[in-house]
């Protein structure tokens, strides 16, 4: 079981054996290795770590090689915040990314590249705020960002439709969702 912890890096429990071991890790980021981690994802190939403000980490499981991906203002194809609350693999393969400020991410692993969806104030049809704390697939494969102001449900014309109190919800910060019987559960303050 691979284990984020808020301070001091990330870790790993072993079950398979009599009495469990605990393998603790660092990332090699010099003097931040300390940092935390929020939450990991784990690929055929690849562990993927979000960091408490120095992005998104991959460590190649098989030779041990980090990459780090970090917000760039001149590259548009860059992940769009360095705090990371969140991370997801969809059934198509995408790692999905729920950044603190920046929005909502999808990756592409094969191209390494990031298509990113931010709030605007203009537009109705984009996510319902940049702190997004987790994000969620559905059973119908479809793609919903809980954040601070709101659930969002991104559409096929990667436009999003935004659900609030003003729709029933008993509050606009939403943490978490799942799946139980054909019905969503959310959790809200």
């Amino acid at each position: 079981y691979w284990i984020a912890m808020r301070r001091g890096g990330y870790a790993y429990l072993d079950v398979s054996e009599a009495n469990y071991r605990w393998i603790s890790y660092q990332l090699p980021a010099g003097k931040y290795a300390s940092i935390g981690t929020n939450d990991i994802l784990e690929t055929d190939s690849s562990l993927y770590i979000a960091s408490s403000g120095l992005g998104l980490w991959k460590e190649d499981l098989k030779t041990g090689i980090f990459n780090s991906y970090k917000k760039s203002e001149t590259d548009s194809k860059s992940i769009s915040g360095n705090y990371i609350f969140y991370l997801l693999e969809d059934h198509q393969g995408y790692i999905w990314v729920a950044t603190a400020d920046g929005g909502l991410c999808k990756m592409d692993r094969t191209k390494e590249t990031f298509d990113c969806y931010t709030f605007n104030e203009n537009d109705v049809n984009s996510i319902s705020n940049n702190m997004v704390l987790s994000v969620f697939e559905d059973s119908g494969n479809r793609i919903w960002a809980c954040t601070a102001d709101g659930l969002s449900l991104l559409t096929e014309e990667n436009t999003f439709i935004r659900f609030s109190k003003k729709n029933g919800l008993p509050n606009n910060v939403i943490y978490g969702m799942l799946e139980y019987e054909d019905e969503l559960w959310l959790s809200t303050n």
